[in-house]
């Protein structure tokens, strides 16, 4: 009867410990597959900032050597007046 309880609490302690040991593998291999999915998010996230960064330099107005007589050009024709000021409530 000692003995008996004594087995029967060893082969209790051996199922809880098979138990937990489920639990774990269970949760680490939950915690592996979130891991994947914030990688290929996060890399999902820098390439669309990187094509967000490409269209912005695509569609940037660059001045260079050759296109420069074009840009003055376009400037002159499209003059804008900025000879104001405006005061810190807003009024110009």
């Amino acid at each position: 009867s000692l003995e008996r309880n004594q087995r029967e609490l060893e082969v209790m302690a051996r199922w809880r410990e098979g138990k937990l040991e489920k639990e774990r593998e269970i949760k680490t291999e939950a915690i592996a597959k979130k891991k994947i999915f914030l990688r290929e998010k996060l890399a999902d996230l820098q390439n669309a900032r990187t094509e967000v960064v490409k269209e912005a330099i695509a569609e940037s107005e660059f001045y260079t050597r050759e296109n420069l007589d074009e840009k003055i050009a376009a400037l002159l024709e499209n003059e804008k007046h900025s000879d104001f000021a405006v005061t810190p409530k807003g009024e110009i």
